[in-house]
């Protein structure tokens, strides 16, 4: 960038900031959205205003290989925001970038999704670990109940587990009832 177009990008630049600020953006947030548009002008050597869909395009597919897709995705809505904000500026960010859906584990497995979990698991060390965490959480969480007087008023305490975690069954509470 020659001098007078470094001036216009400090300019947008600290009215970026500035927007920011103003919007409530926490801190963290100001410096990755600040970081993206930083990096996308370094990366060209221009404002990004003059960035064309194609040069974004590459951009960010030269992003993807070298950054993690959380890196991408804050990049993207950083200048997403620069365009919104700053520029005042529809930007079609859909149709540049998309992040893959991931799929996760819900919160809370059912008695039959933890021991098909623990079926299809090769490693019996993974087997082991799987058990042994749902285990020791599901113990956790009802005697945690229990220590704060939970149980009051309940005859018993029924904790679903599954069949095989079930081989050492001492614990110091004799009113849960470990259902399989």
């Amino acid at each position: 960038m020659n001098i007078t177009e470094q001036a216009h990008f400090d300019e947008l630049y600290n009215r970026h900031l500035r927007t920011l600020k103003l919007r409530g953006m926490s801190d963290t947030t100001i410096d990755s959205y600040a970081r993206a548009v930083r990096r996308v002008a370094e990366h060209f050597d221009c404002s990004p205003e003059k960035l064309s869909t194609e040069q974004l395009e590459v951009y960010f597919a030269g992003l993807v290989n070298s950054h993690s897709w959380s890196t991408v995705k804050i990049d993207r809505n950083g200048l997403q925001f620069f365009w919104q904000y700053v520029l005042k500026k529809d930007w079609q960010w859909i149709e540049i970038i998309k992040a893959p859906k991931v799929q996760t584990l819900p919160d809370i497995l059912s008695v039959s999704e933890v021991e098909h979990l623990i079926a299809v698991t090769y490693r019996l060390r993974y087997k082991v670990f799987i058990l042994a965490t749902y285990s020791i959480e599901t113990i956790q969480k009802a005697t945690t109940h229990m220590d704060r007087g939970g149980a009051q008023g309940l005859a018993n305490l029924q904790v679903f587990c599954p069949s095989s975690a079930l081989q050492q069954q001492l614990h110091k509470y004799p009113t849960i009832i470990f259902l399989t």
